[in-house]
Protein backbone atom coordinates (compact mmCIF):
# COMPACT_ATOMS: atom_id res chain seq x y z
CA UNK A 1 0.00 0.00 0.00
CA UNK A 2 1.26 3.45 -0.86
CA UNK A 3 -0.04 6.30 1.19
CA UNK A 4 0.48 10.02 1.37
CA UNK A 5 0.13 11.64 4.77
CA UNK A 6 -1.28 15.09 4.08
CA UNK A 7 -0.67 18.15 6.26
CA UNK A 8 -4.26 18.00 7.52
CA UNK A 9 -3.72 14.48 8.92
CA UNK A 10 -5.80 12.75 6.25
CA UNK A 11 -4.46 9.75 4.36
CA UNK A 12 -4.77 9.28 0.62
CA UNK A 13 -4.60 5.64 -0.42
CA UNK A 14 -3.14 5.30 -3.91
CA UNK A 15 -2.86 1.56 -4.23
CA UNK A 16 -5.25 -0.33 -2.02
CA UNK A 17 -4.52 -4.06 -1.71
CA UNK A 18 -7.33 -6.27 -2.94
CA UNK A 19 -9.00 -9.37 -1.60
CA UNK A 20 -7.85 -12.58 -3.29
CA UNK A 21 -9.39 -12.90 -6.76
CA UNK A 22 -11.40 -15.94 -5.68
CA UNK A 23 -13.74 -13.80 -3.54
CA UNK A 24 -15.20 -12.21 -6.68
CA UNK A 25 -16.02 -15.66 -8.08
CA UNK A 26 -19.80 -16.02 -7.68
CA UNK A 27 -19.49 -19.81 -7.53
CA UNK A 28 -17.69 -19.42 -4.18
CA UNK A 29 -20.30 -17.09 -2.70
CA UNK A 30 -22.13 -19.90 -0.82
CA UNK A 31 -18.86 -20.74 0.95
CA UNK A 32 -18.27 -17.10 1.81
CA UNK A 33 -21.73 -16.97 3.41
CA UNK A 34 -20.76 -19.79 5.79
CA UNK A 35 -17.77 -17.94 7.25
CA UNK A 36 -18.45 -16.95 10.87
CA UNK A 37 -15.12 -15.42 11.90
CA UNK A 38 -11.55 -14.85 10.79
CA UNK A 39 -8.43 -13.69 12.60
CA UNK A 40 -6.04 -10.95 11.56
CA UNK A 41 -2.60 -10.18 12.94
CA UNK A 42 -1.40 -12.57 15.63
CA UNK A 43 -3.21 -15.84 15.02
CA UNK A 44 -5.16 -17.25 17.95
CA UNK A 45 -5.29 -20.96 18.75
CA UNK A 46 -8.78 -21.62 20.13
CA UNK A 47 -7.74 -24.95 21.67
CA UNK A 48 -4.65 -23.84 23.59
CA UNK A 49 -5.95 -20.27 24.00
CA UNK A 50 -2.59 -18.84 22.96
CA UNK A 51 -1.36 -16.47 20.25
CA UNK A 52 1.23 -17.52 17.68
CA UNK A 53 3.87 -14.79 17.91
CA UNK A 54 6.22 -16.47 15.40
CA UNK A 55 4.22 -17.47 12.30
CA UNK A 56 1.57 -14.75 12.20
CA UNK A 57 1.25 -11.94 9.65
CA UNK A 58 0.87 -8.36 10.89
CA UNK A 59 -2.54 -6.74 11.12
CA UNK A 60 -3.32 -5.48 7.56
CA UNK A 61 -2.21 -1.90 6.93
CA UNK A 62 -5.76 -0.68 6.21
CA UNK A 63 -6.99 -1.97 9.57
CA UNK A 64 -3.93 -0.66 11.43
CA UNK A 65 -4.39 2.79 9.86
CA UNK A 66 -8.09 2.88 10.75
CA UNK A 67 -7.63 1.84 14.37
CA UNK A 68 -4.54 4.06 14.81
CA UNK A 69 -6.69 7.02 13.77
CA UNK A 70 -9.47 5.93 16.14
CA UNK A 71 -7.12 5.57 19.10
CA UNK A 72 -5.79 9.10 18.51
CA UNK A 73 -9.34 10.49 18.47
CA UNK A 74 -10.11 8.97 21.87
CA UNK A 75 -6.57 9.22 23.30
CA UNK A 76 -5.81 5.52 23.76
CA UNK A 77 -2.35 4.03 24.06
CA UNK A 78 -2.75 0.60 22.46
CA UNK A 79 -1.04 -1.15 19.55
CA UNK A 80 -3.21 -3.13 17.07
CA UNK A 81 -1.50 -6.55 17.26
CA UNK A 82 -4.39 -8.98 16.83
CA UNK A 83 -7.96 -8.88 15.71
CA UNK A 84 -11.06 -10.89 15.12
CA UNK A 85 -13.59 -10.28 12.36
CA UNK A 86 -17.02 -11.66 13.23
CA UNK A 87 -19.62 -12.22 10.49
CA UNK A 88 -23.25 -12.24 11.67
CA UNK A 89 -26.39 -12.98 9.69
CA UNK A 90 -29.91 -11.96 10.65
CA UNK A 91 -30.94 -13.66 13.90
CA UNK A 92 -27.41 -14.80 14.79
CA UNK A 93 -26.35 -14.49 18.43
CA UNK A 94 -23.12 -14.69 20.41
CA UNK A 95 -23.25 -16.05 23.97
CA UNK A 96 -21.79 -14.10 26.86
CA UNK A 97 -18.03 -14.43 27.15
CA UNK A 98 -14.89 -12.64 28.32
CA UNK A 99 -11.90 -11.96 26.06
CA UNK A 100 -9.24 -12.95 28.56
CA UNK A 101 -6.44 -14.67 26.63
CA UNK A 102 -4.21 -11.61 26.32
CA UNK A 103 -1.45 -10.92 28.88
CA UNK A 104 -2.19 -7.18 28.43
CA UNK A 105 -5.72 -7.48 29.87
CA UNK A 106 -5.60 -3.93 31.28
CA UNK A 107 -5.49 -2.54 27.73
CA UNK A 108 -8.73 -1.88 25.81
CA UNK A 109 -10.39 -3.71 22.94
CA UNK A 110 -11.61 -1.44 20.13
CA UNK A 111 -14.51 -2.64 18.00
CA UNK A 112 -16.06 -1.32 14.76
CA UNK A 113 -19.52 -2.40 13.51
CA UNK A 114 -20.56 -2.46 9.84
CA UNK A 115 -23.91 -3.44 8.33
CA UNK A 116 -27.00 -4.39 10.32
CA UNK A 117 -27.68 -3.07 13.81
CA UNK A 118 -27.20 -5.46 16.72
CA UNK A 119 -28.32 -5.64 20.32
CA UNK A 120 -25.04 -5.88 22.21
CA UNK A 121 -25.16 -7.03 25.83
CA UNK A 122 -22.65 -5.55 28.28
CA UNK A 123 -22.58 -7.52 31.49
CA UNK A 124 -20.44 -7.55 34.59
CA UNK A 125 -17.86 -10.00 35.95
CA UNK A 126 -20.50 -12.70 36.47
CA UNK A 127 -23.35 -14.01 34.34
CA UNK A 128 -25.67 -13.63 37.34
CA UNK A 129 -25.99 -9.86 36.85
CA UNK A 130 -28.45 -8.69 34.18
CA UNK A 131 -26.55 -7.16 31.25
CA UNK A 132 -27.10 -3.70 29.81
CA UNK A 133 -28.46 -3.85 26.21
CA UNK A 134 -26.86 -1.42 23.73
CA UNK A 135 -27.75 -0.81 20.09
CA UNK A 136 -24.64 -0.89 17.89
CA UNK A 137 -25.31 0.57 14.46
CA UNK A 138 -23.17 0.55 11.34
CA UNK A 139 -20.18 2.81 11.89
CA UNK A 140 -20.35 2.65 15.69
CA UNK A 141 -17.13 2.16 17.62
CA UNK A 142 -17.19 0.44 21.00
CA UNK A 143 -14.21 0.54 23.36
CA UNK A 144 -14.03 -1.94 26.22
CA UNK A 145 -11.52 -0.58 28.72
CA UNK A 146 -10.98 -0.39 32.44
CA UNK A 147 -13.12 -2.79 34.51
CA UNK A 148 -15.43 -3.68 31.58
CA UNK A 149 -12.46 -5.25 29.77
CA UNK A 150 -13.06 -8.22 32.11
CA UNK A 151 -16.86 -8.21 31.86
CA UNK A 152 -19.07 -10.72 30.06
CA UNK A 153 -20.44 -9.46 26.77
CA UNK A 154 -22.29 -10.88 23.77
CA UNK A 155 -24.79 -10.27 21.00
CA UNK A 156 -28.48 -10.90 21.71
CA UNK A 157 -29.69 -10.45 18.14
CA UNK A 158 -29.09 -8.91 14.74
CA UNK A 159 -31.84 -6.53 13.63
CA UNK A 160 -32.98 -6.57 10.02
CA UNK A 161 -32.86 -2.84 9.42
CA UNK A 162 -31.86 -0.50 6.62
CA UNK A 163 -28.22 -0.93 5.62
CA UNK A 164 -26.46 2.45 5.13
CA UNK A 165 -25.93 3.53 1.53
CA UNK A 166 -22.18 3.97 2.08
CA UNK A 167 -21.96 0.16 2.10
CA UNK A 168 -23.58 -0.12 -1.36
CA UNK A 169 -22.00 -1.89 -4.29
CA UNK A 170 -19.61 0.41 -6.15
CA UNK A 171 -18.57 -1.54 -9.26
CA UNK A 172 -15.52 -3.14 -7.65
CA UNK A 173 -16.26 -6.89 -7.79
CA UNK A 174 -14.11 -7.56 -4.72
CA UNK A 175 -16.10 -5.14 -2.56
CA UNK A 176 -19.44 -5.78 -4.24
CA UNK A 177 -19.65 -9.42 -3.11
CA UNK A 178 -19.28 -8.25 0.50
CA UNK A 179 -21.76 -5.40 -0.01
CA UNK A 180 -24.25 -7.82 -1.58
CA UNK A 181 -23.81 -10.20 1.35
CA UNK A 182 -24.42 -7.41 3.88
CA UNK A 183 -27.54 -6.24 2.03
CA UNK A 184 -29.15 -9.56 1.09
CA UNK A 185 -28.39 -11.40 4.33
CA UNK A 186 -28.98 -8.32 6.52
CA UNK A 187 -25.63 -9.19 7.99
CA UNK A 188 -23.29 -7.43 10.38
CA UNK A 189 -19.50 -7.43 10.31
CA UNK A 190 -17.63 -6.60 13.50
CA UNK A 191 -13.90 -5.89 13.48
CA UNK A 192 -12.24 -5.86 16.88
CA UNK A 193 -8.62 -5.13 17.64
CA UNK A 194 -6.50 -5.54 20.72
CA UNK A 195 -2.91 -5.41 21.96
CA UNK A 196 -1.78 -8.84 23.13
CA UNK A 197 1.56 -8.30 24.87
CA UNK A 198 2.73 -5.86 27.51
CA UNK A 199 5.13 -3.18 26.26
Amino acid sequence: ENENNNNDGSITVEDTPKFPDCISDNSLYPLFCKVRWSTIGLQYNWTTRTYDKVNSPPVPNEVQNLFNRLKKLINLDVEPEAGLINYYRAYDTLCGHIDDAEPAMHLPIMSLSLGATCVFLMGKNTRDIEPLPLLLRSGDVLVMSGPCRKFFHGVARIIEDQIPSYLDECGDPQWDIIARHIKTAHSRININIRQVEER
